[in-house]
């Protein structure tokens, strides 16, 4: 820990070090052991040239343990004190040079296999001259190598060649240089010797696994909207995510790509939720670990309605008898499809509800077990509540309660789905569906002009079940028709108790009710009541003219007055009951006849009643004095007292003459 914490303290000292001359943490550099190992190179350095000494000599840096590697080989190192600085600020070489090198050295010395310290130590010098020779002012010509690890260098140099290239990208390397205490930062490639150190570390590897935690028998239903695929985490530094390395990206499996990171410990946090669940807040902690890779394990919480659709039933108006909106049924569909749309889709599931009374007398259901007369089960979650899962739920009417119409076709279709952040953004909305009563419109109607029909007054009708129950009974008004609000779809019975006075009763009308919006209409026609009257001769049967006629009710009352004529007296809308047919003044020569009692019956016949007169009965007999009979005196009496009155009444005639002259 103490030797990373130096590393990382020097690692921030790179960028000062460009700007401001390094003079502190000064080096003292010893010898350390001398490998055995003959070997001699030449070549140039810049405008020298360059010959290597006979051994190789590994040097260790008192400051950190280190090996003290030659840059070149023409010059042995320096004893005295040195200034360490970024390898970069002082030579021409990359970042990624560094991390090249520093890996083909870890390899040489440490994964090798080779035991002996000094052949290592060899290999290692020879392979860094041969790196540096394309990479700084410094150029290897040629080389031979003898004596220690002479067998093995041209393997272990392929081998560290593939390590470094392999891990170059990978491995996080580190580089100092050595140098004067009068060079500066120039390179002055006239003193000779440079001599560096190099150390390495490689980073490890973060993934993450994303599980379902409950409710996963419902996801294993619904896969089409709830997966974790998608499912987003930045990667940062800070527990309070103000960084980002990087961002894990869940797939279908539930795993998520790869990240090379620095050992060290790191933060992951959702900031995209997958489909159908809710976002993960937490903030989770891992270690990453040079050369492992660490498993993040996290799991969603799936995203559900709680259900709490309220469906709500209301009259859209006034019934007569206040019918209840109890026990009207409807059937909710789940589409996995998440469309405004479901026409031609399969629903998933299918609930038939009906509707309850609260304790306001308002008619409703909830998507609940008490409620549901039909259809599957609901989906229900791990503490068995009723849910709604992703996706289209449609509302429809499937049968409406005693004396409404069924609300045709969809009254609600609602989506839930959620947002990036796992959030339902649409939640099922209570509905209120309004429904039309049954109307049926009774007219009681006359047709007295043919093709005008009128609405009569005073008809006790009475409308009956097919069973003959009472309904309702009434009386016609004038110019109004009998309106009903909420009748149970059935048949009926429309029925004329009593018809109006001078109507004939009408034939009872059956009828069907049915459930629909529109307006039914039913027209019960009455026909009126037709009479005929004659005054005939008795003894001819012919009609005979001026007669004084009379019909009197039962009362003795006039309801009727006429005199006779050539031809029948017709009267319309008599009113059904007993009368009397009575003649107030026969014609001359005519005796009154006798009262006729008769009754107009409720029938639309015509009704033809007759009263006949006879003439009146005596004998006149004139006087004729040659034809007077011996011992009959009745003509002789008739003589005398027609004499008398002949003799009076002249002289009652000379006594007017006399005084009308006396008067003038």
């Amino acid at each position: 820990m103490k030797k990373r914490i130096k590393q990382i303290l020097i690692g921030s000292l790179m960028a000062i070090i460009t700007l401001v001359p390094i003079v502190s943490n000064a080096a003292t550099v010893r010898t350390g052991s001398t490998t055995g190992g003959n070997f001699s190179a030449s070549g140039t350095y810049g405008a020298y040239t360059v010959t290597s000494q006979s051994l190789v000599n590994l040097h260790v840096a008192s400051d950190t343990s280190e090996n003290i590697w030659c840059l070149n080989p023409h010059a042995d190192i320096l004893h005295d004190e040195k200034t360490v600085m970024p390898i970069q600020n002082y030579m021409n070489i990359s970042q990624r040079d560094i991390n090249y090198i520093a890996a083909g050295i870890d390899f040489i010395m440490n994964r090798s296999g080779i035991a002996d310290y000094n052949t290592r130590a060899a290999i290692g010098q020879v392979w860094i001259w041969l790196q540096m020779s394309s990479r700084t002012y410094y150029t290897l010509n040629n080389y031979s190598f003898t004596g220690t690890g002479s067998a093995s260098f041209a393997g272990i140099r392929a081998q560290a060649d593939a390590w470094a290239a392999s891990h170059a990208d990978s491995a996080i390397g580190q580089g100092w240089v050595y140098v004067g205490a009068n060079d500066g930062f120039a390179v002055d490639r006239s003193k000779g010797q440079i001599t560096a150190r190099f150390s390495v570390s490689y980073g490890g590897y973060l993934k993450l696994v994303k599980e379902t935690d409950s409710n996963k028998h419902l996801v294993d239903l619904c896969p089409e909207n709830y997966s974790v695929k998608g499912a987003t985490y930045q990667i940062s530094t800070r527990p309070d995510m103000t960084d980002s390395v990087g961002n894990l990206i869940v797939n279908d499996d539930g795993s998520s790509n790869t990240l090379y990171l620095n050992p060290g410990t790191y933060y992951a946090k959702e900031i995209i939720s997958p489909n159908g669940y809710s976002l993960d807040a937490n903030v989770h902690s891992v270690t990453v670990t040079s050369g492992q890779t660490a498993t993040l394990k996290v799991t969603d919480k799936p995203n559900f309605d709680p259900l709490t659709l309220k469906v709500q039933k209301k009259a859209a108006e006034k019934t007569d008898n206040n019918l209840s909106l109890e026990g009207a049924e409807y059937t909710v569909k789940y589409y996995k499809e998440k469309t405004e749309d479901t026409t031609g889709l399969t629903p998933f599931r299918t609930w038939i509800f009906k509707t309850q009374l609260d304790s306001n007398g308002i008619a409703y259901f909830n998507l609940r077990d008490k409620f549901k007369v039909g259809g599957d089960e609901l989906f229900k979650d791990d503490n068995n509540a009723p849910v709604g899962l992703y996706g289209t739920y449609t509302v429809e009417e499937t049968k409406a309660p005693a004396g409404f119409v069924k609300t045709e076709g969809i009254i609600s279709t609602q989506i839930i789905d959620g947002n990036n952040q796992g959030q339902a953004v649409n939640i099922l909305k209570d509905v209120v569906d309004e429904e039309k009563v049954i109307t049926v419109e009774v007219d009681k109607v006359s047709e007295e002009k043919t093709g005008v029909k009128t609405k009569i007054s005073g008809a006790t009708m009475q409308l009956k079940k097919a069973d003959g129950t009472v309904v309702e009974t009434w009386t016609t008004e004038k110019d109004k028709s009998k309106v009903f609000k909420g009748l149970e779809a059935g048949k009926y019975i429309l029925h004329e108790k009593k018809a109006p006075d001078g109507y004939v009763t009408a034939k009872d009308i059956e009828f069907e009710v049915f459930a629909v919006s529109e307006v039914q209409k039913v027209e019960m026609i009455d026909e009126i009541t037709k009479t005929e009257f004659t005054k005939t001769d008795a003894k001819t049967g012919k009609l005979l003219k001026g007669a004084t006629m009379q019909i009197l009710d039962e009362k003795g009352k006039v309801v009727k007055e006429w005199v006779s004529e050539d031809k029948s007296a017709k009267f319309e809308k008599l009113p059904v009951g007993k009368y009397i047919l009575h003649e107030a003044k026969a014609p001359k020569g005519y005796e009154l006849a006798k009262d006729i009692e008769f009754e107009v019956k409720d029938t639309t016949d015509v009704q033809t009643f007759t009263m006949a007169d006879k003439t009146k009965v005596g004998k006149v007999v004139f006087f004729k004095p040659n034809n007077v009979n011996t011992g009959d005196h009745s003509n002789i009496y008739m003589f005398s007292l027609s004499f008398i009155f002949a003799i009076a009444l002249t002289i009652f005639m000379a006594v007017a003459k006399k005084e009308k002259g006396r008067n003038k």
